[in-house]
């Protein structure tokens, strides 16, 4: 071959190699912009599902809220039939732990929210918790489900009002001082007496719930016996920071003792927290000294399932007869701690007192200081004597069990996502 012709040979293979580089550039750039179209177009469904995943919590609440019913109509942890909102398909499914929607008004759920845009699947997942208004036993310093019956030399007095289902009535030397309502009403009432407008709002088991969820157990079997069954709580501290009867805390101070069917003494103890008493015996009895505050402030001190003894004593008591330190650094008393056991402690209850029973002041000695408010599914009754400071913090801010469960919305942060199956 002649070199003419070799170098035409060349010149060819040159323009046929730089065509193909040519071409690979033309179909690698064709290739990045479909890419970069599948990304953009991914992108774009992402953010509509994640729009569509937002306002499917919106929906979900409204739609709960909407229908008295919802408990009903909608099947523990299953899908309803879907939404379509600005072009996603978009469902939400409720799921109670206990597997039933419907058997308590009280129960807490989680909302789940699935959104579907093309390829895109997003999904939310929150806490629904009631969040109605305050029943109306937090606006008084005694609601009772039953008589208020102050008998003998007895006296209960109150700055907030007081509230029988049945009657207020007292015996020829009781008194009760405060402005009353009731269907019925005789002996020595002073103050405003009126008829029941409303009849009291009172939880009923339903009301532990939420404490029991929540709430460090503490084994029956921890209680010394003082006889026979009965159990006893003597010189203790039990708070968000310190429990000396088992060691174990709770960062809400709330404590479960299911009794199992066992009395209870409690005495010279102090307690900054919530006490939940369950399948208690026919004996619960406070006396003669505590110190009981709630470690959340709007939370109730002490919550009984059956009968409550109060035969409380107005004096300072000394921690020495309980033999234990009640304010140590980890529980210091307005803000002072120390290291003996030599202490005077004011005998007071803070808070919000709640039995499914009567509550009975059935000491004549007895002289309770109450800061706070008592509701019992019962009687009120006894020949002690009793002063109701009314704290209306548990009526602006309704703790767990004590809210009208006609409204639902979602805990605060309780919104996470979660990924799709």
């Amino acid at each position: 071959m002649s070199a003419t012709g070799q170098r035409n040979g060349y010149v060819y293979l040159t323009i046929l190699m730089t065509s193909l580089i040519v071409a690979s550039l033309a179909l690698a750039a064709v290739n990045v912009v479909h890419q970069f179209a599948a990304q953009q177009s991914e992108s774009v469904d992402f953010r509509k599902a994640l729009l569509a995943a937002n306002s499917g919590l919106e929906l979900a609440i409204a739609r709960i809220n909407a229908d008295p019913n919802w408990r009903s109509t909608h099947v523990n942890n299953t899908d309803i039939p879907a939404t379509n909102i600005s072009g996603c398909s978009v469902s939400y499914r409720l799921v109670d732990t206990d597997g039933d929607l419907a058997d308590s008004p009280f129960d807490r759920c989680t909302l789940q929210v699935r959104a579907t845009c093309g390829d895109i699947n997003y999904r939310w997942q929150a806490t629904v918790a009631p969040d109605g208004p305050a029943m109306n036993c937090l606006l008084n310093s005694v609601t009772a489900g039953s008589d208020v019956n102050i008998i003998d030399d007895g006296v209960l007095n109150s700055d907030g009002p007081v509230v029988s289902s049945v009657r207020v009535m007292t015996g020829v030397n009781g008194f009760v001082v405060a402005n009353c309502s009731s269907p019925d009403n005789s002996g020595n009432i002073y103050g405003t007496v009126s008829s029941l407008l409303a009849a009291p709002q009172i939880p009923g088991s339903e009301v532990f719930e939420y404490y029991k969820r929540v709430g460090t157990d503490i084994p029956v079997t921890s209680l010394p016996i003082s006889s026979g069954s009965d159990r006893v709580i003597r010189g203790h501290l039990l708070s968000e920071n310190v429990n000396t009867i088992t060691g174990g805390i709770n960062s809400k101070g709330i404590y479960v003792l299911d009794l199992q069917g066992a009395n209870l003494d409690i005495s010279i103890t102090r307690v900054h927290g919530t006490l939940v008493l369950i399948n208690c015996g026919i004996d619960i009895i406070v006396q003669p000294s505590v110190l009981w505050e709630p470690a959340v402030n709007n939370y109730p001190i002490l919550l009984c399932d059956r009968d409550l003894k109060l035969r409380l004593q107005r004096p300072a008591f000394n921690e020495f007869s309980g033999g234990r330190n009640l304010n140590p650094p980890e529980l210091p008393y307005r803000g002072l701690s120390d290291a003996n056991t030599s202490t005077y402690l004011p005998c007071l209850m803070r808070g919000l007192i709640y039995a499914t029973g009567k509550v009975q002041l059935d000491d004549v000695n007895s002289d309770v200081i109450l800061q706070g408010c008592i509701v019992c599914g019962g009687m009120l009754e006894g020949n002690g004597d009793m002063y109701v400071h009314y704290r209306d913090i548990y009526a602006q801010h309704p703790p767990p069990g004590f809210r009208i469960p006609n409204i639902m919305k979602i805990v605060p942060g309780s919104v996470k996502h979660i990924a799709t199956p």
